[in-house]
């Protein structure tokens, strides 16, 4: 479950960032430093080369793992 408040929403995100998009429900994951006009709430990083996205194709499957010091 994701709960998504207005509070934490913003629109520049660097390479690596991952975060939810309320509105159609949707994971987006960055490659690289993006601005968007669409608030995004920011969720997590991807911690080791998040160019390997470039990699995956439409319906391809990706897991997300918590990783906690």
């Amino acid at each position: 479950t994701i709960e998504s408040g207005g509070g934490r929403t913003r629109t520049d995100f660097k390479k690596g960032d991952i975060a939810f998009l309320s509105v159609g429900h949707a994971f987006c994951f960055f490659y690289k430093d993006t601005k968007l006009e669409k608030n995004l709430v920011p969720i997590g990083k991807i911690l080791d080369k998040p160019e390997e996205l470039l990699k995956s194709n439409s319906g391809d499957e990706v897991s997300i793992y918590c990783d906690v010091d």
